[in-house]
């Protein structure tokens, strides 16, 4: 079955030492403070994203730096078979633009319907043009 996603904001950060290209499920309010307590400071749309916890999940998309041209990850399916669930993600124009000097961590912030995601089924994560990249659930 394939579900929508809704795009909440993009962002920018610095390079981590995950396996990029990388997606993070986030099952609820819990898991979402623990994630972001010390990474993404005060900005309120960080600390209080529009997800309805009780039946939706936020996803986390991060794309590796694309070299100082602004590029930000676009969700472009989500379907779920059995126990597994594919996510296929890509890049697109940046609506804020421009190049930049320094290399950023592109990011997507998104929410999903909650039971995409229920009894924890295995991820196939895939950004366009990247390959395979890691998934995990955060709880």
């Amino acid at each position: 079955m394939e579900y929508a996603t809704k795009e909440l904001f993009t962002s920018f950060g610095s390079p981590s030492g995950e396996g990029l290209p990388n997606l993070i499920v986030v099952h609820s309010k819990t898991g979402w403070d623990r994630f972001v307590s010390g990474y993404a400071g005060s900005e309120s749309k960080w600390r209080n994203p529009a997800v309805d916890w009780s039946t939706e999940v936020a996803l986390i998309v991060q794309a590796p730096p694309e070299g100082g041209t602004v590029l930000v990850p676009r969700l472009i399916s989500l379907v779920r078979q059995g126990h597994r669930v594919e996510v296929r993600a890509g890049m697109r124009n940046n609506p804020g633009g421009g190049d930049t000097d320094v290399e950023l961590l592109p990011q997507l912030i998104a929410s999903a319907p909650a039971v995409a995601f229920a009894g924890d089924p295995e991820i196939d994560f895939e950004l366009e043009h990247q390959g395979r990249g890691t998934a995990r659930h955060e709880h």
